[in-house]
């Protein structure tokens, strides 16, 4: 993995993390305005994304430095 590499993935990452409470929001407004029960998969979903957004603060940076480690790790070893 190359820098520009873990770059890419970095901003994919932080726009995936923005845009989560707006794709739980839209998914969750189906049912509640309904009297149907989600199904199964829905609520699975559901529950991911709101653990994912109780915690992206923590999770985004932790993932951003993993990349950059490993595109790092690997650039070492390509020059030596």
């Amino acid at each position: 993995m190359r820098f520009r590499t873990a770059a890419i993935l970095s901003v994919v990452v932080i726009g995936v993390m923005v845009a989560l409470p707006f794709v739980q929001n839209a998914v969750l407004a189906q049912y509640l305005g309904s009297s149907l029960d989600p199904p199964l998969h829905v609520k699975v979903f559901l529950t991911i994304a709101l653990w994912l957004r109780i915690y992206r603060w923590l999770l985004t940076p932790a993932i951003v430095i993993a990349l950059f480690l490993v595109a790092a790790f690997r650039e070492s070893r390509v020059r030596n």
